[in-house]
């Protein structure tokens, strides 16, 4: 694994989709203007649900200019991106949301917090740009194989003893995700490729025997291999410029993309 800066990404993805044997890896951005973000509206109004991830899916669909072989420029192209984008890699989708904000709105980004040596409420200031990407070296990286510590029954009478992992899909583990407590059992769902050797895809009823120690580490295993952007950023108090912190983004689009909205 290698690990490179959002500001040197360059439209190239860090894992890359698959589509009927054909890898796609570059992406490009159409600018964020007033008519797109009144397209996304668009789009959010004729969403199921009104999530975090959903708002992703919209932001993208409209304002990629160019993604998996489609030139974004109808309707049915704007759908067909949105289709891609279920079928990509967390990593990938979330280094294209970091992306285009780093295009469109620039590096700075402003929290207001607390500075323990100023002793009073600051604006917290830090670099997108700087945020880190982890990359895999190849498709080997993207695997890893875990063994139960409590096997447990499946489907009938097999008993599921082992398992692999792989990176995280946006559409099967974060799309319509609007509570913490679904992000552990999606991402669990989402990341398994095998059962005991054989490719299969679980269905939750499938890992309800699942212990907690077990969760745990399939949990651990699944940071290992989901690469992509580090979802944290370094801050400095904009007055002493002394006080140095790490704190999660919030990467809700109203919080991301609007200035007047930092807090």
């Amino acid at each position: 694994m290698k690990k490179i800066k959002l500001k040197d990404v360059n439209g190239v993805l860090p894992i890359g989709l698959k589509l009927g044997g054909i890898a796609h890896s570059n992406f490009s951005f159409k600018p964020l203007t007033y008519s797109v973000e009144r397209e996304m509206a668009r789009v959010l109004e004729d969403s199921d649900t009104n999530t975090s991830a959903i708002g992703v899916d919209a932001l993208l669909s409209v304002c990629l200019d160019e993604f998996a072989g489609v030139k974004n420029t109808s309707e049915d192209h704007r759908k067909t991106i949105s289709n891609s984008l279920k079928q990509s890699y967390y990593a990938d989708v979330m280094t294209m949301y970091l992306s285009l904000r780093l295009q469109e709105i620039g590096p700075e980004f402003y929290m207001n917090g607390y500075c323990p040596i100023c002793n009073k409420p600051s604006s917290l200031v830090g670099d997108v740009g700087e945020t880190g990407i982890d990359v895999p070296d190849d498709e080997k990286d993207l695997y890893r194989e875990y063994k139960l510590i409590e096997p447990l029954p499946f489907r009938g009478n097999a008993t599921m003893t082992s398992l692999q992992i792989g990176p995280n899909i946006w559409g099967t583990s974060y799309q319509g995700i609007d509570r913490f407590s679904d992000v552990k059992r999606r991402a669990i769902l989402g990341a398994i490729r095998n059962v005991n050797g054989v490719e299969k895809s679980l269905i939750e009823n499938d890992i309800l025997a699942m212990r907690k120690k077990d969760m745990n580490a399939l949990v651990n295993l699944i940071g290992e291999v989901n690469f992509g952007p580090e979802m944290v950023i370094g801050l400095k108090c904009g007055s002493c410029k002394k006080y140095e912190t790490v704190e999660a983004f919030d990467w809700r689009y109203t919080f991301f993309f609007d200035l007047s909205s930092r807090s």
